[in-house]
Order: C-alpha cells, then sequence, then structure tokens
C-alpha cells in the first residue's frame, strides 16, 4: 500500500489579485521581493511563472539528490544521491520513505537521517543531512577523528559543503549585513 504522502503543487493559490511578491524561504530565513503589479511588469510576471512551473527541481529550490518515485499522486518509493570519495554519485534506493529521524524546521540544523543500503556491499548506512552556520566547523572533523575507534559509529563518506544558502539568494546582488549563512 502506498505511503499517505500526497505530492502537492508548492504554486497551489499563489497568484491573486493585481499585485504578487514572492517570498523565498530557506535556512538563513525568508527574502523577499519588492510587491509587482502584474499588469505593469508582464515580462516580469511571465519570467516568475515560468521560473515557478519549471520542471528542473533546483530552479525552484528543491534538493534534486532526493527523487520520489509518484505513482497515482502518491509516492511509492525513492532514491537519495550521495558522492563518494571519488566524486562519482552513489544511488541508494530508499526503502522507507519516512525519515529515520527528522528535526525539521525552517531555520537551523533541520537534521535529517535516512536508512539505507549500499548499492555495492549491502551494508546496511545512514544518510545525515543537516545545516550548519559557516563560522561552525563541520561535523566530519570529529567523525574523522573517531575512524577506528571501537563502539562508535563509523565515517564512509561526507559531503561537508554541498550547499550554500547564499547560493539560493537571488533578488538582487548584495546580501543583508545580517545575513548568517548556512552550509
Amino acid at each position: 500500500m502506498p505511503d499517505k504522502c500526497s505530492y502537492t503543487n508548492p504554486t497551489d493559490d499563489l497568484f491573486a489579485g493585481n499585485h504578487i511578491r514572492l517570498f523565498h524561504f530557506d535556512r538563513s530565513g525568508v527574502q523577499y521581493t519588492p510587491l509587482l503589479n502584474i499588469h505593469n511588469d508582464p515580462d516580469t510576471f511571465v519570467r516568475l511563472v515560468l521560473g515557478l512551473t519549471s520542471p528542473d527541481e533546483l530552479d525552484i529550490g528543491l534538493d534534486a539528490s532526493i527523487q520520489w518515485a509518484i505513482e497515482g499522486g502518491w509516492m511509492v518509493g525513492g532514491t537519495i544521491t550521495t558522492r563518494g570519495a571519488n566524486l562519482r554519485d552513489i544511488i541508494h534506493p530508499l526503502p522507507r520513505l519516512n525519515q529515520f529521524f527528522f528535526r525539521g524546521s525552517t531555520s537551523g540544523r533541520s537534521t535529517i537521517c535516512w536508512s539505507v543500503r549500499d548499492p555495492k556491499i549491502n551494508e546496511q548506512l545512514l544518510v545525515k543531512d543537516m545545516w550548519r552556520t559557516e563560522d561552525r566547523p563541520s561535523e566530519n572533523i570529529f567523525l574523522q577523528d573517531a575512524i577506528g575507534l571501537p563502539e562508535i559509529v563509523q565515517m564512509v563518506n561526507c559531503e561537508p559543503d554541498r550547499c550554500e544558502t547564499k547560493s539560493l539568494r537571488g533578488f538582487g546582488d548584495a546580501l543583508h549585513a545580517k545575513f548568517n549563512n548556512r552550509m
């Protein structure tokens, strides 16, 4: 039986009236555009609609390393892609649709852990995704020091700086003076 998570379109109920304002939420907070009159600036309005309806998940701010199989509007499976030490992508099937651990919030670390199997050696692994401020050391530094210690979880691979929130910002060239970049 399919999981009860349904796919919904993030652009539903976005447009109403004569004006529009785009809000961007990420781990560093919120950013928004000035109010736009869609009749006075139809070119920008069309670019906005095309951008939000893009089939490219990266264009609308989604993590393309997680892919879902959708059947009849329901998630029925998925994969998560990690990058190995040789910089080659490793695709792990997700045996469970729900995360092993989920501490979700729009701001903060927002830690998510997925239980996966290594596709080559069939060993069970944990994929941990979390955010940190750029002034804090990456967790992989401490896990690297623990390699070989008995009774301690062992790091197999790490992508410490896969993405930064400042690379997701795009409403102008300057970042706010109090902007806290997260990695």
